[in-house]
């Protein structure tokens, strides 16, 4: 499975400058998978485009997954505003 999301965000242009891809595997009790950020400055904001492959563990958990990366994605950006801006 695989979810991709632009997310245009007002970020410090040297965060962009500085890290501009992030990449990790994944994995708890309910699925697993490898996550990618990529970092774009556009002018005075920076662009961030993810993209997960992920496999639910449960079948049950399956229909929740897609809720809970997006959940977990506007975490990360939120924590990333409030970090570097």
């Amino acid at each position: 499975m695989a979810l991709w999301v632009v997310l245009l965000v007002a970020l410090l242009q040297e965060m962009a400058l500085h890290y501009r891809r992030w990449e990790f595997d994944m994995e708890n009790s309910n699925m697993k998978g490898h996550w990618t950020g990529i970092f774009t400055a556009r002018g005075d904001e920076t662009e961030i485009y993810f993209t997960e492959q992920v496999e639910a563990k449960k079948l049950f958990i399956k229909p929740f997954v897609k809720s809970y990366l997006k959940k977990q994605q506007a975490q990360f950006v939120a924590d990333m505003i409030k970090n570097y801006s």
